[in-house]
């Protein structure tokens, strides 16, 4: 064996090798893009849990404590005087559901989708999203009309399904809105009597 078919074979090796790696890693932020998103989700559905405790709790102290709310406002927060500036109020987000069906985003994005495995296969140096998702962009803008036609009908199926799935989904959202069926092995409802308004 010569020197030169060593140093290929160690070439090769390290080639594999980093592939591998670069495989690894792209799990990797594969997975922890998974989990912070199904963090934002759970977030999502702690709060919106929280707020509809409060409006239970709400409606049920509501017509009690009125009174006591206002003869202890005025004793408990101290007054803030700021003079020549006002504070903002923030807005509330709108809160989205976590079980809604997902927008099928663009064109563009679908395209990124299916050809980011290709440009980096044809590309292995080019390691971050940034700098992928720049030659996505300059073969979308290289495609032909009618090569972007194909990717606009995938579009169009896609957005027909999404719409199909949101109609499904608001139809059943409306349904359990009505019928509000109560399980008895949730603990989060719970049936208190409330006593008729005098």
């Amino acid at each position: 064996m010569t020197p030169d078919d060593d140093h290929k074979e160690k070439y090769t090796n390290l080639k594999k090798r980093i592939r591998d790696i670069e495989r690894q890693n792209d799990f990797l932020h594969i997975r922890v893009h998974k989990a912070q998103k199904s963090i934002r989700r759970l977030r999502l559905e702690r709060t919106f849990l929280l707020d509809r405790i409060e409006k239970i709790n709400g409606q049920l102290s509501f017509d009690d404590s009125e009174d006591e709310v206002l003869a202890t406002s005025d004793q408990d927060t101290p007054l803030n005087y700021h003079h020549g500036s006002q504070q903002k109020t923030p807005k509330p987000k709108k809160k989205k559901d976590p079980n809604a069906p997902k927008g099928p985003g663009n064109v563009f994005f679908l395209f990124c989708r299916l050809q980011r495995d290709k440009i980096k296969d044809e590309h292995p140096e080019e390691r971050s999203l940034g700098e992928v998702t720049k030659l996505l962009s300059a073969k979308w803008k290289g495609l032909s009309k009618e090569e972007k036609q194909v990717y606009q009908d995938m579009y169009q199926k896609e957005l027909e399904e999404y719409e199909e799935a949101m109609k499904s989904y608001t139809s059943g959202m409306a349904g359990t809105m009505n019928t509000n069926p109560v399980q008895e092995d949730d603990p989060m409802n719970v049936s208190v009597p409330v006593s008729p308004a005098i």
